[in-house]
């Protein structure tokens, strides 16, 4: 989180603007204790939210866990791509979602940029 702190200012130094930050967790939070101070956005509950008085707009976490509930055959986009970064699925077969068109475009993306980058 100081890692994170620290280049808000350095954003902040530059452009004179508080960022507003979002973090996806690729395996989980370093603690449970940590992960508890998050709470859910009223508008958007699969963001978790934390205090960032003067140095960040707003901050906000996603992982796995904050997208279980909605995670389903048809996702909402951004739901999609939380569900596709945290999974880290190496083929789409091994997803158990892999029908959702925002998780197939994604996959899609992804095979075509490793093949672009085996042929240079």
């Amino acid at each position: 989180m100081l890692r994170l702190i620290n280049y808000c200012a350095n954003a902040y130094d530059r452009y004179e603007v508080l960022p507003i930050v979002l973090v996806f967790v690729v395996g989980k939070f370093a603690n449970t204790t940590f992960e508890k101070k998050f709470v859910r956005k009223a508008n958007t509950p699969y963001i978790l939210e934390t205090q960032c008085e003067h140095w960040a707009k707003s901050v906000n976490f996603v992982s796995a866990i904050s997208i279980q509930d909605y995670i389903q055959d048809s996702m909402d986009p951004f739901v999609a791509l939380i569900y596709f970064t945290t999974s880290q699925a190496q083929s789409l077969e091994s997803l158990t979602f892999a029908s959702d068109l925002t998780v197939r475009l994604l996959y899609s993306i992804c095979q075509r940029n490793m093949k672009k980058k085996k042929s240079e």
